[in-house]
């Protein structure tokens, strides 16, 4: 007779590293549709302004028009602010899978490993929806999707792109970049950038460390696209949890119940919003 022994080992596919959630803002929220206030103008007229040398009131306009001011009257320049109001609807990231309650009862180890995997499917689509969600029915609009970022061409190289990208979120976004988000492509692409001299611009292999360019920590996720990297100010993207990741198992699906099987579900919602668009630059690599 052949005995076999059970070891309790069961080895799973693997899983992409998830990043993104960890460079947003993650907030809470008790509501389904949360406000944020999004300035969209801002003229600066600050200047020196004389001190007034007459104290003789404005004088209504013949024609009806704005009122006169008084010559010496020492106005100081008006500056303008404009801002809206924008809103951002909580959505569900939800998955299930059927299991028999016989399995679930001989294999002790198996319940959590399911829900293990409910939980990954569901932070895998969270970080997807974040970066890349087209906005169509419960899909968030994505930063790289998201109205308003800026863009940039490919300009000589990854480096010079990269650089460039920083300067429009400074410049333009009024931030201070703090990641650079790429593919694994392209991270493999800046570690083996040489120079001409045939020399490792990071140091090669040997290097020990985060990768860093022009001086921005370089995050690296499967799910971000291989044809342009994301720069920008992450902190200007924020997560409003709802209700973090749930799992609920029931007998009570269409006719589990008579036939000894459970649904389990685990399911979030959420709201997303980029509450700053210009601090985040799309650079293309080519």
């Amino acid at each position: 007779l052949l005995y076999h022994e059970q070891t309790g080992i069961v080895e799973m596919l693997g899983r992409k590293e998830l990043k993104i959630r960890d460079l947003v803002s993650v907030r809470r929220t008790g509501s389904d549709t949360v406000e944020y206030v999004e300035q969209t103008s801002h003229t600066n007229a600050a200047a020196g302004g004389p001190e007034a040398t007459s104290s003789a009131q404005p004088e209504a306009d013949a024609d009806g028009g704005l009122l006169i001011t008084a010559t010496g009257g020492g106005y100081k320049p008006e500056g303008s602010w404009a801002f809206v109001r924008r809103t951002a609807v909580v959505k569900t990231i939800a998955e299930w899978v059927p299991a028999t309650k016989r399995a679930l009862a001989d294999v002790a180890a198996l319940e959590g490993l399911i829900n293990d995997e409910l939980r990954q499917d569901v932070a895998e689509t969270e970080e997807a929806q974040i970066l890349n969600g087209d906005g169509s029915g419960e899909n968030f609009t994505g930063i790289a999707n998201w109205s308003g970022i800026q863009t940039q061409t490919f300009a000589t190289d990854i480096f010079t792109t990269i650089r460039k990208a920083i300067t429009k979120a400074r410049t333009v976004g009024r931030v201070n970049p703090n990641a650079i988000v790429v593919s694994p492509a392209t991270a493999e692409a800046i570690d083996l950038a040489k120079d001409g001299e045939n020399r490792y611009y990071y140091g090669g292999p040997q290097v020990i460390g985060p990768r860093r360019v022009w001086g921005l920590p370089v995050v690296e996720s499967e799910t971000q696209s291989d044809a342009n990297v994301l720069v920008g100010d992450f902190s200007k993207a924020v997560l409003w949890d709802r209700e973090q990741t749930t799992v609920t198992m029931t007998d009570s699906h269409a006719d589990f119940f008579i036939r000894n099987l459970v649904a389990i579900l685990a399911e979030e919602r959420l709201a997303f919003a980029v509450t700053r668009p210009k601090a985040f630059v799309k650079a293309a690599l080519s």
